[in-house]
């Protein structure tokens, strides 16, 4: 990749203007992300609500204790208008509302207001985006420490692996002894290509799957919606900007980045 950098100090706000040239395929952003307000607006998120109290009518599986103890697959984006489907790799999977003890990281219990759970280990859960992929998803999780790895995987329309997000060596959680406790942990990309998540291999649990297809350029570390970033550019006053201008005959994509002054 060829590039002239040039720097032109204005009142305010530092522009590098950065003509760049591309040899072989773009770089594609991903980042994993630990708060639920790192995926973009609009987003929209499945909370489980609907498997709460006796849902023993649409449960394929067992339904005890306020679980159904199922492998899917289930319907999970009702409530939300889109096809979108759970399922898990052992047949024993839980969705619902019952007690799920953590261990030393607490419980979670009917407060969660619906969720779902693997079981036993080494299992995995999977939800997939019939409708078409997202670039960004996450839920709200937890897990029974010391019974296995707890992996995060993102997977495109093929199947192949497009993000891998290991909990234990990368974001643990710890919540001990509470109830109904847990941390957010997701995927951001820059374009709609996640068509699945996984959830494996130990006890798991997740709730409040939120995701966006609204994924634009990308801002310190951020995802910033196109329509919002010549707002962004008139407001900076603190940051230095690189500006990638790319003529379209060119095939050179538009994007900014953004890097904290030194002195702010």
């Amino acid at each position: 990749m060829l590039g002239i950098l040039l720097n032109r100090p204005l009142p305010l706000l530092t522009f590098s203007i950065l003509l760049l040239v591309p040899i072989g395929a773009q770089n594609v952003f991903a980042t994993t992300v630990i708060d639920a307000n790192d995926i973009p607006a609009p987003s929209q998120t499945v909370d489980f609500s609907q498997f709460t109290g006796d849902f023993s009518g649409i449960c394929p599986g067992t339904f005890f204790l306020d679980f159904c103890f199922t492998g899917g697959p289930m319907q999970i984006g009702g409530l939300v208008g889109e096809d979108i489907t759970w399922s898990g790799s052992t047949g024993s999977e839980v969705i619902g509302n019952g007690e799920y003890g953590l261990e030393t990281n607490g419980e979670w219990n009917a407060n969660r207001d619906g969720y779902i759970g693997s079981n036993p280990p080494p299992s995995t859960m999977r939800i997939d985006f019939n409708d078409n992929p997202v670039c960004a998803v996450g839920g709200f999780v937890n897990y029974v420490p010391n019974t296995g790895d707890v992996i995060l995987i993102a997977y495109d329309s093929s199947n192949a692996i497009l993000e891998s997000f290991d909990l234990l060596a990368d974001a643990p959680i710890s919540t001990p002894n509470t109830f109904n406790d847990g941390a957010f942990r997701g995927f951001v990309r820059d374009t709609n290509d996640i068509a699945a998540i996984e959830f494996t291999d130990a006890f798991d649990v997740l709730d409040d799957l939120k995701f966006s297809r609204n994924c634009g350029l990308v801002v310190g570390g951020e995802i910033i919606p196109i329509e919002t970033t010549s707002l962004i550019l008139a407001g900076a006053q603190s940051f230095s900007w690189m500006i990638s201008v790319v003529l379209s005959g060119m095939g050179i994509g538009f994007f900014v980045v953004s890097r904290k002054s030194e002195n702010s």
